[in-house]
């Protein structure tokens, strides 16, 4: 698979951002918008999805299941990307960095991208977080 150049854009509300020095802050519950723009055209039945990690990879321990945030899109162009996805109320605080780009085609192995993306935003959240819940012993089995 060639090399697809990609520009992205964080969005949210009707303010757009450019990459920049500045670290834009966000809550739980607040939706935001990823917009992925590819240097061409992909197949139309293409559809990509995204994930940033909090930065330094270990999660705070109470919240060690929520140190993702994924978007899921499709295109009406075939080349941008627009996502949306609302942030999760037991987030763990942090700098969260983007970590991968993944576009499925039809006919196609999955193709993740790491390309160098500087885009990275903050996540400031008061609540603590819940404590998982206790999985108890079980049995499993498989029948033919």
């Amino acid at each position: 698979m060639s090399r697809v150049w990609l520009m992205v854009v964080l969005l949210w509300s009707a303010c757009a951002l450019a990459q920049t020095s500045a670290t834009t802050v966000f809550k739980p519950n607040d939706k935001i918008q990823l917009t992925v723009k590819f240097d061409k055209k992909v197949d139309p039945k293409s559809t990509v999805d995204s994930a940033f990690r909090r930065k330094g990879g270990g999660a705070v321990e109470a919240c060690k299941n929520s140190t993702n945030v994924t978007w899921q899109g499709s295109s009406p162009d075939d080349q941008t990307f627009e996502m949306t996805t609302t942030l999760l109320d037991n987030l763990a605080p942090g700098t969260y960095q983007f970590a991968y780009l993944t576009l499925s085609s039809p006919g196609f192995e999955p193709a993740n991208s790491t390309q160098p993306v500087t885009l990275t935003f903050e996540i400031k959240n008061d609540k603590p977080c819940p404590k998982p819940v206790q999985v108890p012993n079980f049995d499993i089995s498989i029948k033919p």
